[in-house]
């Protein structure tokens, strides 16, 4: 079932809502045996919003305990009671409880918000804990790592009882996830869920929805909204204080278990370091009063053309702005073109700024972006107000004044909610640029910034792979007329349509996740590159009066560019500065960076809209690129592959020859567009040529059989030869395969050969008992189990998801299942446990914990524990006892097996496990009071490591050696002593831990293991 179409019935959601509050009506509870007093709920609540809210790093120095007056429930006992409930865990708080206890009222798509308003909610689903327990196998199954919100679930007792298989009285348990927001007039917060939760694409809040609408759709569906009627605030309240509410109510309900990943607020607590402000200054800008002195107005009406052609189509095709969600504004379209109407200096507009797509806060009420309404707007305005402060020595700032934001003319590509097609809204910006003609256009996000690399003609302009190498180093791009791509006769760009392009990250990025400090530094200091940028427009503008607009956009650009040799010292460092900030970033980024090798789009997790919509755009893909028109070489054909040339698409460029020989590179492409028959898709024969011959060792055997005067492979394209040599390679085959047995081609032959594949191979057969016994893994990671269940003899094939990083990779390579005491194990052919990241070596690759989600779950449960009943391997203490004649060494207290097994012994189960950083205190604990470290203990390797590198003691580091190479590294030396005890259960553990790509985060694990033994 689509996520879309399960929220598409708002009749449903309402009528959820309804029986929501009914069920709640009928179970309200008591959650704590005594009432305290209203006084003392007040104050806990305070303290508590307090606490919380400096935990994540928000300002509460402002807060007052008046602040609660919007929270604080009534004086009834019961509600008393449900108010503490609520501190200590709001999950386990019902709908109709939270709703008394804090003044909350329930929201329907009838509710109309008075514009310029701000309004509070809080959404709500409700479900069995079993429901939500299956949602975060979903979470994890979509995204491939464990979500912190997930954690912070399992920590509550109702989640963790309906997680262990088994449980029958869990199933009843009810818990409830919970979003809390704002949003302003006449946005209403009914309006804000509904596009949401079909819009909002990334976080955890995308997550959990995508994952409930593939659980249990019904539940998605009756999601609820409540609004905080008391928490109301008016048009004249300052930012400060419509952020402290948001925090406030966050805080109360704990962040760590709501779907916020932010403390709330959109005030900015960032306050540059001493030096970066110091950067700015030795600048020595005066963009800012240098415009104010010298701006003037562009001719009347200089953009109502453009803003008509948008508008005329915004009307004519209301599915592309959304139309039957978000109600057509005109009073938000006049906002947007007053902020998209520039001043010119010198008889030239200085800078544009392109956003990707307007907010909803925007939109909805009518407002600039440079207004501060939108998170992006508001740092971006902030970040401005601050430079213009230190360019006009002034200490008080918040936001640009409407003056200054005249400075900075801003246009959306997408200026409606809702992006679907790039080439109307292409069309349109370019058609701005035109009007406008800015020497300098600023870029926010890779989108755009690909649209401006493609000289804004298409969405698929060349960028670094990584996009953060591209912010703040500028380039020229042109913005041609449309006439360019028609007119067959114009092979050049027309000058005059020339600009300095300056990308940006985009400020919204900073509405997600944990706000890292990095970031800021980032989006500040690409903001004083666009100042700089401008200023020096502006000087460059002055100077020189009666330039050619080109000659000026080259100017700017030599000024300004990176490998500039005449570049200005300050704006060197200024550079190196932002350089070193991207670079910390990246570090940031890297380490939050998911997994790439989960398999998160196979098809089990492709729903049929997903489907669809993929289906939709490799159809447009193909229609853009065109089909070929009129006959080989023919006039139409001509101006065909002329106009398609010039958009320089990369989808028919990828069968391409490698080159940087660019008229070789034109004359291939031209042989190959010109010469198609008529008829044929461009993007198909592109995809034809690029892809690799699957048939590439049938050619290899014809070659035997080419043509006396063939010099390459060509002649396999004529459909005659290439028969007469396959009939050649058949010949031969059949013969050879004759001489070696007559009857080869025998209807009885060939089945036999069919049947000896799976004859004598029980892995292909059906067993009670699956322990030790080789498994086949699919390519696609499905692992396949095939077991006869004892009781009633039925065969029952599972199949289950494992990580890409288990797979085997030759035909050597075996795994072997095991049956562990919280899950299903694999091990390698050498018996070596095989890891999956963030599981123990008792949970395997498949929790005991995961089974209900399976389809399957029941006999899945049931096969695993009918294998926990068969002989358990030996325990640590056998283990300690020596047999085979091994070499027992005392040291003090201490007995252990100080000589690995021999080589006739079969491989020994794990013992217990290397230390993590994180559970020191438990695996002391554990070490201390199980006994003495013996041989297929994980710690044991380690321990013989030092006693052979260093028995006296020593200075080393546990380091990368290749990138620290000033120090003593005992990596390279451990990985040597690892490769002596292959058979070793631990011994690829540890090779995972050091591995350069995982030795950043597996550092303190290894330097807890050395702590224990030898400080």
């Amino acid at each position: 079932m689509s996520l879309v179409s399960s929220h598409s019935a708002q009749i449903t959601r309402q009528q959820a809502s309804s029986d929501v509050i009914q069920r709640a009506e009928s179970g309200r509870h008591d959650y704590v045996t005594f009432a305290p007093s209203l006084t003392s709920i007040r104050r806990s609540m305070f303290r508590t919003i307090q606490a919380r809210a400096t935990a994540c790093g928000v300002d509460t120095t402002m807060f007052v305990e008046n602040l609660l007056d919007f929270l604080t429930p009534p004086n009834d006992s019961r509600l008393l009671r449900c108010a503490k409930a609520v501190i200590a865990n709001q999950m386990l708080v019902s709908d109709i409880d939270l709703a008394e206890t804090l003044n909350l009222k329930l929201v329907t798509n009838d509710f109309i918000a008075e514009p310029d308003h701000e309004y509070y909610y809080v959404r709500s689903w409700t479900m069995n804990a079993a429901t939500l327990a299956r949602v975060v196998v979903q979470m994890k199954e979509n995204t491939g790592v464990d979500s912190n919100k997930a954690l912070a679930w399992t920590e509550n007792k109702t989640f963790m009882e309906a997680r262990v298989p088994g449980q029958t009285t869990a199933t009843v348990a009810e818990c409830a996830v919970r979003y809390v927001g704002k949003c302003r007039g006449p946005m209403t917060p009914w309006n804000r869920f509904e596009a949401d939760i079909k819009e909002r694409q990334t976080g955890v809040f995308a997550e959990f929805v995508q994952a409930l609408g593939a659980v249990d759709p019904e539940t998605l569906a009756n999601g609820v909204v409540f609004e905080f009627p008391r928490g109301r605030i008016g048009p004249d309240v300052a930012s400060e204080i419509r952020d402290e509410r948001e925090q406030a109510i966050i805080a109360l309900l704990g962040k760590e278990t709501l779907l916020n990943q932010q403390p709330g607020g959109y005030f900015i607590s960032y306050v540059p370091s001493s030096p970066d402000i110091h950067l700015f200054q030795n600048l020595g800008t005066s963009f800012f009063k240098d415009f104010a002195a010298r701006a003037q107005a562009h001719p009347d009406g200089i953009v109502d053309e453009w803003f008509s052609s948008v508008t005329s189509f915004a009307i004519d095709h209301p599915e592309e702005i959304l139309a039957s969600v978000h109600q057509y504004r005109p009073e938000s379209l006049a906002v947007q073109k007053r902020q998209a109407t520039p001043l010119q200096v010198g008889g030239h507009t200085l800078l544009v700024l392109v956003g990707k797509d307007i907010t909803l806060e925007e939109y909805g009420a009518g407002v600039p972006f440079l207004g501060g309404f939108s998170r992006a707007g508001y740092i971006v305005s902030n970040f401005l107000a601050r430079l213009e402060a230190q360019e006009n020595a002034v200490q008080n700032y918040r936001l640009l004044s409407s003056k200054s934001q005249c400075a900075f003319p801003f246009v959306d590509l997408w200026p409606f909610p809702g992006k679907h097609k790039w080439l109307p809204w292409i069309r349109f910006l370019s058609e701005y640029l035109q009007t406008v003609r800015p020497l300098v256009t600023v870029v926010f996000s890779e989108s755009v910034t690909r649209v401006a690399k493609a000289n804004f003609l298409h969405e698929h302009g060349k960028v670094s792979d990584a996009f953060l190498d591209e912010v703040g180093v500028i380039s020229i791009q042109h913005f041609p007329p449309h006439a360019f791509l028609t007119d067959a006769s114009v092979t050049d760009i027309p000058s005059g349509y020339s600009t300095v392009i300056l990308p940006l990250l985009h400020p919204g990025m900073d509405k997600y996740a944990d706000q890292p400090r990095p970031l800021r530094e980032v989006l500040d200091l690409q903001t004083q590159i666009v100042v700089y940028v401008a200023h020096q427009a502006m000087q460059i503008t002055v100077t020189h009066p009666n330039a050619e607009r080109d000659a000026l956009v080259q100017e700017i650009w030599k000024a300004c560019r990176v490998d500039g040799t005449s570049m200005d010292e300050n704006y060197r460092k200024l550079r190196t500065r932002l350089h070193m900030a991207k670079g910390v970033l990246r570090a940031y980024w890297d380490a939050k960076r998911r997994p790439s090798s989960v398999l998160a789009a196979r098809a089990g997790c492709v729903t049929e809209a997903e489907r669809a919509r993929r289906s939709e755009a490799a159809s447009e893909t193909m229609l853009r690129c065109e089909k070929a028109t009129g006959l080989p070489r023919s006039p139409a054909r001509s101006a065909q592959t002329r106009s398609l040339w010039k958009l320089q698409l990369p989808t028919l460029m990828i069968h391409l020859t490698p080159t940087h020989d660019d008229a070789a590179k034109k004359a291939e492409w031209f042989k190959w567009a010109d010469d198609l028959p008529n008829g044929t898709f461009f993007y198909a024969s592109a995809l034809n040529l690029s892809a690799p011959r699957r048939d590439q060792n049938v050619r290899n055997a014809m070659t035997e059989f080419a043509p006396d005067d063939a010099t390459d492979d060509s002649w396999m394209d004529n459909a005659d030869l290439r028969q007469a040599a396959l009939s050649a390679v058949g010949e031969r085959l059949t013969t050879a395969l004759l001489a070696k047995k007559p009857d080869f081609f025998h209807p009885d032959q060939q089945r036999n050969r069919r049947l000896q594949a799976f004859q004598d191979e029980p892995i292909y057969a059906h067993t009670e008992n699956l322990e030790g016994r080789e498994v086949i893994i699919r390519a696609n990671g499905r692992m396949v189990l095939r077991w006869t269940d004892p009781d009633d003899h039925r065969n029952l094939t599972f199949l289950l998801w494992v990580p890409a990083s288990v797979l085997p990779l030759t035909d050597e390579n075996k795994r072997t299942v095991h049956f562990m005491e919280h899950g299903i194990a694999l091990h390698d052919e050498n018996g070596t446990p095989i890891y999956r990241d963030g599981y123990s070596l008792q949970e395997g690759v498949f929790k005991a914990s995961d089974f209900f989600s399976h389809s399957q779950g029941r006999d899945l449960e049931k096969m695993w524990r009918s294998h926990k009943q068969l002989p358990e391997p030996p325990t640590t203490a056998e283990l300690a006892t020596p047999s085979h004649g091994d070499i027992v060494s005392t040291a003090g207290a201490e007995t252990a097996i100080s000589v690995p097994p021999s080589a006739h012994q079969a491989p020994l189960p794990p013992g217990r496990e290397p230390f993590k950083a994180e559970s020191r205190a438990k695996m002391r604990t554990f070490y201390e009071q199980g006994g003495p470290i013996v041989y297929n203990d994980g710690i044991w390797l380690m321990r013989e490591f030092l006693n052979e590198t260093y028995p006296t003691g020593g200075t080393f580091a546990v380091a990368d050696p290749v990138i620290f190479r000033k120090v003593e590294s005992c990596v390279p030396s451990f990985r040597t002593f690892l490769e002596k005890h292959p058979a070793h259960p631990y011994t690829r553990h540890w090779q995972n831990w050091l591995l350069s790509d995982k030795l950043p985060k597996t550092t303190r694990h290894i330097n807890a293991n050395i702590r224990f033994l030898r400080l």
